[in-house]
């Protein structure tokens, strides 16, 4: 059964309004050596720094700036890329109110600290490594919170197929299928989803989503759509373990063409309408050329396969 879902980004709305009452400048850290062999998953360098983290927090986020870092004029730090931007004009240090400069100065020696100092993963997942490999390790950590793709909920991996069952049952046409694998092709299949000539201008995105009950594995598989509806993209995504996901759309009858893409982590699922830049992740075409395939019918078929193993 497809699933027909308006992903929507909600606008965000952050508060410039500093919770600490910190006036010391960032570059005061306190450093020590860490002593012994380096824990799982960390450099490898038992002689990596370890930093005092709640220095190397930013006063807006609350979180270890690791990445880009302006300074007010009396050196306090801010998440450049983020946290700095939201901060209604004339921009001032939420911390001593000091206002930035046209062009603020950036801390250059206090990112290097902070990149090649070790740091325990956010999310508790007993990961340990330095703040360069530790923004790698967010993009795929197992424990990373995802977004429910029914009500949009940030929801641990570990109870997505509990959550999302239970949020189906109250928002239809959501529906979570509990598949096995064939013992024959070795794969999970879904043939279940479909979408019609002119989805594309009322919907953002088709998608299906599985439980494959055998591994204890939760996958969502998406067909969306660019903004101008002239082209779609199929991508898919994992809570455990990455696999081939091949996709197939077309007529039930006629034509049909065949797409494979590997599965991504859950935790790097977008919301909106995809761009350019996203096709790197997933396979797009024209949704004029898919539309020839239905040989007459209003109605696209579409199926997926899910295999072991990446390409």
């Amino acid at each position: 059964q497809a699933i027909l879902a308006q992903d929507r980004s909600p606008l965000r709305s952050d508060s410039c309004t500093c919770p600490l009452d910190i006036h010391r400048p960032i570059a005061h850290f306190v450093m020590k050596r860490s002593s012994g062999a380096s824990s799982a998953g960390s450099s490898g360098n038992p002689a990596a720094s370890v930093v005092d983290e709640s220095l190397c927090q930013c006063p807006i986020c609350l979180e270890v700036m690791l990445d880009m870092i302006f300074l007010c004029p009396e050196g306090h730090g801010i998440c450049a890329q983020s946290c700095f931007t939201t901060l209604p004009g004339p921009k001032k240090c939420p911390q001593c109110r000091k206002a930035y400069g046209i062009e603020p100065g950036r801390g250059l020696m206090v990112e290097q600290i902070i990149s090649a100092a070790r740091w325990p993963c956010k999310y508790g997942c007993g990961f340990t490594g330095t703040g360069t490999q530790m923004k790698a390790h967010f993009e795929g950590c197992p424990d990373r919170p995802v977004q429910c793709p029914v009500c949009q909920e940030l929801v641990v991996p570990s109870k997505i197929v509990a959550h999302y069952q239970e949020k189906s049952q109250s928002q239809p046409p959501h529906v979570l299928l509990s598949i096995k694998e064939d013992p024959h092709s070795k794969t999970w299949r879904s043939d279940h989803s479909a979408w019609t000539i002119g989805d594309h201008q009322e919907y953002s995105s088709i998608s299906e989503c599985a439980h494959l009950a055998d591994v204890d594995d939760f996958v969502h598989v998406r067909l969306w759509f660019s903004e101008d509806g002239l082209s779609a993209m199929v991508d898919a995504y994992h809570v455990s373990t990455a696999r081939v996901c091949k996709f197939t759309c077309g007529s039930k009858t006629g034509r049909r063409v065949v797409f494979e893409v590997n599965t991504r982590p859950l935790c790097q699922r977008k919301q909106e309408q995809f761009k350019d830049e996203d096709t790197k992740h997933g396979i797009a075409f024209s949704v004029g050329s898919a539309n020839t395939l239905a040989d007459g019918s209003d109605e696209v078929a579409c199926s997926w396969e899910l295999f072991d193993g990446t390409f």
